[in-house]
């Protein structure tokens, strides 16, 4: 049973709750990689400082760097960080960015530098995991690399010192979900419930201790965290939506195919109820139910822009040489340039559909 894929986003934890701290953090994780491109190679001079006012001058070639950094110069940011971390070692918050760089340059063609790097990062939460950015920062690395026992203790620690943040606990959960031993799969369920406890029921939650429950076996648990958001919320059409892909990871299709049905109709706007029983009609096999499905979903506004244009990208690639299906693609591509007169994206689809059958000037 493939369970990876079973998960929704939280209506509070991965949007409208995530704190500036984690916002900033992984603008962070985003932007620091396009430093690989650069073609500075790491320094390998050898300096020794006269003691005295060494931590002075850090301060300021490291107030320097962030400067340039701001500038867009990263030959100049890096050769400065560098330097005040030759200054002063001592020193481990621009040790922990200078760490970081480093596993960039590293990349996989230097694992010794990078595993340096990484060092230098780690030394920055062993010394200071107080501080939230920091061991937030750490934490992130440890997710994204793989380290699972890392990751757990990394969030653990930060959970004991912010016991009510959501933001950590969930990501402490996560940890510990990606164990996957029977100990972690269960604590990770008392945690989520200890958020729960705090914020009320939320279907994020309910998808996290559901994958868990999965991952345990616990089939008769897994409906019960499901029948528990429902009683809460019974007419979201995102939970139907959600426990029909459960019963579909169970092989249960009449089950999955009710709650899809029951999603488009609590909410007849939801764009994504429709798509999701138009893909489920489209693995039963049912190709007329399928192409109902798919065209009253991409009727719908509701319905995300991405995935209107990659469905009917597969329609037109599965129907476009039947002459007999061309009113309903190209009213379908019309209603899409209606609803969406200024989106490039959509015109491109248009003109390529209009390029297949030699209408260019169309």
């Amino acid at each position: 049973m493939n369970i990876s894929k079973l998960t929704v986003k939280s209506n509070r934890y991965r949007k409208n709750r995530l704190t500036l701290t984690v916002a900033a953090v992984m603008a962070a994780l985003i932007v620091l990689p396009v430093f690989a491109g650069s073609k500075k190679q790491p320094r390998q001079r050898h300096v020794e400082w006269k003691t005295g006012a060494n931590e002075r001058k850090a301060d300021y070639y490291y107030m320097e760097a962030m400067r340039q950094n701001a500038l867009g110069n990263d030959d100049a940011f890096f050769d400065l960080l560098s330097t005040a971390w030759e200054l002063d070692s001592t020193d481990t918050g621009p040790g922990m960015t200078l760490g970081y760089y480093m596993m960039v340059l590293g990349g996989n063609s230097d694992s010794v530098y990078s595993k340096r790097g990484y060092d230098m990062v780690r030394k920055h939460f062993e010394t200071h995991p107080s501080d939230y950015y920091g061991a937030i920062f750490y934490g992130m690395i440890n997710d994204r690399l793989g380290n699972t026992d890392e990751s757990v203790r990394v969030w653990h620690t930060l959970d004991s010192l912010n016991p009510t943040n959501p933001d950590v606990q969930l990501r402490y959960a996560e940890a510990l979900l990606n164990v996957a031993d029977t100990a972690s799969l269960l604590k990770s369920i008392d945690v989520v419930n200890r958020v729960q406890r705090a914020e009320g029921i939320d279907l994020g939650l309910t998808t996290h201790k559901v994958r868990a429950r999965m991952s345990l076996g616990d089939t008769a648990g897994v409906f019960a965290e499901l029948e528990e958001y429902r009683l809460k919320s019974p007419r979201d059409p995102d939970y139907y939506i959600y426990t029909g892909e459960v019963y579909n990871a169970y092989n249960m299709a009449d089950s999955a195919r009710a709650n899809f049905d029951r999603a488009c109709s609590v909410d007849s706007t939801c764009g994504r109820a429709f798509y999701r029983r138009a893909m489920y009609l489209k693995d039963q096999g049912d190709s007329i139910g399928y192409d109902r499905e798919l065209y009253k979903a991409m009727l719908m506004e509701s319905l995300d822009l991405d995935v209107k244009l990659d469905m009917l990208a597969g329609f037109i690639r599965d129907a476009y040489t039947d002459s007999l299906q061309r009113p309903r693609i190209e009213r379908l591509l019309d209603v899409l340039v209606e609803q969406n007169p200024h989106e490039p994206k959509v015109r491109d689809l248009y003109a390529s559909y209009l390029l297949a059958l030699n209408k260019p000037n169309q």
